[in-house]
């Protein structure tokens, strides 16, 4: 009587318990939208890139967090404490490195460790390096807009996340070719700044000039359309590559046109 409960009475909701544990649900983040120059030049685009996620409950349920550890600090060229830290936390998914090369995604899918993957991630990229970067700022590696106009209108670029649902084994190893459910994300919306790329890049190779004959802690040019106040281009030097932003010091992002204080006249 209690095993045909079991089997006919509760089957369908045993079933349906099974599968939650082995379906794990995966963010997939959207490219963030263009931001483009008053005539349609590039300033900051997302390109495509993978990253390589975990999920920490597969890892346990493998009983080889140690063995991963080590064959992913190896993979990923990255500390074995620091890759088991990440791997042993206490939630549904981390990211464990981003921008990863060719052959890491095909040694990882090789490999196919427990727990571990494999997915799309967006990196933000600015093509002209430093042009305009004050003005532009720069986006975090979880796609968030951290300062400048990537800050400014976050909200419009950022898009919307979309989902992947991966089914795994006993083992915690991903099924290979098993049924996944993807929504696709929804790329940001673009935004169209009054800037002129070309007028912006004399005032900055000006502004070089007087850095050079002057030496001056920092330096600002802003350049108006009088009949219009349209902002053409706002230059500050010292200035920084938004796409390499962690390894300049945080006064060079400083916007001296709109952090400091100038007499009239």
């Amino acid at each position: 009587m209690r095993l045909g409960y079991l089997q006919i009475v509760k089957g369908t909701w045993y079933q349906e318990k099974a599968l939650e544990n082995r379906i794990r649900e995966i963010v997939v983040e959207p490219k963030r939208g263009v931001i483009y120059d008053r005539n349609g030049n590039e300033l900051a685009v997302s390109i495509d890139a993978e990253g390589c996620y975990a999920i920490p409950a597969e890892v346990r349920k493998s009983d080889k967090e140690d063995e991963i550890a080590k064959e992913l600090a190896g993979i990923l060229d990255m500390e074995e404490k620091d890759v088991y830290g990440l791997i042993t936390k206490d939630q549904q998914s981390v990211w464990l490195k981003f921008k990863l090369k060719n052959e890491q995604v095909k040694e990882l899918r090789e490999k196919n460790l427990p727990g571990i993957g494999t997915i799309p991630k967006p990196q933000r990229y600015y093509p002209n390096g430093n042009l305009a970067c004050h003005l532009l700022g720069f986006a975090g590696d979880y796609n968030q807009g951290l300062e400048g106009m990537e800050s400014a209108f976050d909200k419009q670029l950022a898009g919307i996340n979309g989902r992947l649902l991966v089914e795994y084994d006993a083992a915690g190893q991903e099924i290979p070719e098993s049924t996944r459910k993807y929504i696709e994300p929804e790329q940001g919306l673009n935004v169209v700044l009054t800037i002129d790329q070309t007028i912006q890049y004399i005032a900055e190779r000006e502004l070089d000039k007087i850095m050079q004959e002057r030496s001056p802690k920092s330096a600002t040019i802003v350049v108006m359309d009088p009949n219009t106040g349209d902002i053409l281009a706002m230059a500050n030097k010292p200035d920084f590559d938004p796409n390499e932003f962690q390894k300049y010091p945080a006064e060079s992002r400083r916007i001296g046109a709109v952090a400091d204080s100038y007499e009239p006249g």
